[in-house]
């Protein structure tokens, strides 16, 4: 009997860590975010430095190759009304990679929200800090 509980416990310690990391934390004060889907991305912000806003992105796929992954296209940057275009991006290759997303808006941010759109049939994917 004890060995089904602990064999329970461990299973749900075990799902509760494949849940999203929104508590762990960045430099920047900004903890890190992960969506779910065909394609899963792990995004962490870094500290705005006055003119850039650079966030650490991890992709993980298990079905086909992250190349057909284009990030110029499918990442928006919002902040208040204002969409912003990212002004660097990594090109994603194989079934695990990531880089850095790097935007430009001229201002700090205090709350922002970031859309993934048209990855792989996906219509939208809504993280906001």
């Amino acid at each position: 009997m004890r060995r089904w509980i602990f064999v329970l416990a461990l299973g749900i310690v075990a799902a509760a860590g494949c849940r999203s990391k929104a508590g762990s934390s960045s430099s920047g004060g900004f903890a890190a975010q992960t969506t779910g889907s065909s394609v899963s991305f792990e995004i962490t912000p870094r500290a705005y430095d006055g003119n850039r806003l650079t966030l650490d992105i991890r992709a993980t796929t298990h079905s086909g190759d992250l190349s057909e992954v284009d990030l110029q296209k499918a990442v928006v940057l919002h902040a208040g009304d204002r969409e912003y275009a990212p002004v660097e991006v990594p090109s994603l290759r194989g079934h695990h990679d990531g880089g850095a997303i790097v935007f430009e808006p001229k201002q700090r941010l205090e709350h922002f929200a970031v859309t993934i759109r048209g990855v792989r049939g996906i219509e939208e994917l809504r993280l906001e800090w």
